[in-house]
């Protein structure tokens, strides 16, 4: 019988290698990179000189309020959230990892996506290329007869494109197939022109900007409008106009399609670091209110209507508590982006689950009265 299952001894000493190995293939641990052994994922280069991000003090937060420790405590596991960093004034107050390789690593930000196209729509309607109260199909003329053609952009930036019944729990799939569908993108490669994407799902269920509805796909019209209307690739003119300025320190990404189309509802990652650089930029344009791009934002971030969640409103693919002192970008499985203008805090966290978001909130409470405290102490 031992000479029978002899070979079982050497597959027992494999099975540590073979554990790791299921583990660092996980499809959580792959969003933790971003999906970035993907045919499609296109890489941004980082800037040359990365925008200011002071690290000296990364626990000053926690040594100012012991309450932040024990709620990082609660959150901190890989399965939970995984990555917190919380800055004030490009310095970072708060920086914690539920395990060390998570340093190196650059998250998929999911829907958080869903704002960097907002802001790339805001972008080009400064350099003049659409106008928000045009409508799709003015812009890309293949949304012709679709919901998304006969919407304005703002209708579409507030998903209000009339085009079918979202349920919310589906995170922004109209149906669970469609979803499984666009699951390609992730595994290999996305063979399906959006433009017929959007055309056999379309079933113009509302009059445009007459019910809020939140859909994936209303993110993908707009990639696609912005595209057709600067005349060139979305990831380009992206990194030609976010990216660059946010002057990250290492690459960020985009998906996409065989067709050159971005997957815009959920498919950009960045470093831990560069989603705070990207924070603290947003903010920084924010406060220019006599440019085109602050005034933009400052629209973008007004609580426009109520949502699924009773205590969020949305403005342009852009969340907030249904007032403006603070605005977040979100996306699937607790990724978060909170702002504040007013104090210049940042609060990114990577999440495995929404199971923590309660916590994440009382966290981010505690950081903002750490950072009035900070920035009331006497000098």
């Amino acid at each position: 019988m031992r000479r029978k299952f002899k070979w079982l001894t050497p597959m027992i000493a494999l099975l540590p290698c073979l554990v790791a190995v299921a583990r660092a293939q996980s499809f959580d641990n792959q969003a933790s990179f971003g999906f970035r052994t993907a045919p499609g994922a296109t890489l941004l280069p980082p800037a040359e000189n990365p925008s200011t991000l002071d690290k000296s003090e990364p626990n000053r937060a926690q040594e100012m309020d012991p309450q932040i420790k024990s709620i990082v405590d609660r959150l901190l596991r890989p399965d939970r959230s995984r990555i917190l960093l919380g800055s004030f004034n490009r310095k970072i107050v708060l920086e914690h990892y539920a395990q060390n390789w998570l340093k190196e690593s650059t998250p998929l930000g999911y829907s958080i996506s869903k704002s960097l196209v907002a802001l790339t729509v805001g972008q080009a309607a400064c350099d003049g290329k659409l106008s928000l109260d045009q409508k799709g199909h003015a812009l890309a003329p293949e949304l012709a007869g679709t919901a998304w053609g006969n919407a304005t952009i703002r209708h579409i930036l507030t998903m209000r494109s009339g085009s079918a019944v979202v349920d919310p729990v589906k995170s922004g799939w109209k149906t669970d197939a469609l979803a499984w569908k666009h699951q390609q993108i992730y595994r290999g490669s996305m063979s399906i022109n959006y433009y017929d994407m959007l055309r056999s799902e379309d079933e113009k269920k509302f009059q445009p900007g007459e019910s809020f509805q939140y859909s994936n796909l209303d993110t993908f019209a707009l990639t696609l409008i912005v595209q057709s209307a600067v005349g060139q690739n979305f990831v380009d003119y992206f990194q030609e106009k976010i990216w660059k300025n946010v002057q990250s320190a290492q690459a960020g990404s985009w998906l996409q399609n065989t067709h050159g189309q971005t997957a815009g509802a959920m498919t950009f990652s960045a470093s831990p670091e560069d989603w705070v650089r990207l924070g603290h930029y947003v903010l920084d344009q924010h406060a220019q209110s006599g440019s085109c791009f602050g005034k933009f934002l400052q629209e973008a971030i007004q609580p426009l209507t109520r949502t699924y969640v009773p205590s969020r409103c949305y403005g342009y693919q852009i969340w907030n508590w249904c007032d403006t002192s603070n605005f977040m970008f979100v996306g699937y499985g607790g990724q978060y982006l909170i702002m504040n203008p007013a104090h210049q805090v940042v609060l990114y966290a990577h999440q495995a689950s929404h199971a923590g978001d309660p916590d994440l909130v009382e966290l981010y409470r505690k950081l903002l009265a750490s950072a009035f405290q900070l920035r009331h102490q006497p000098r």
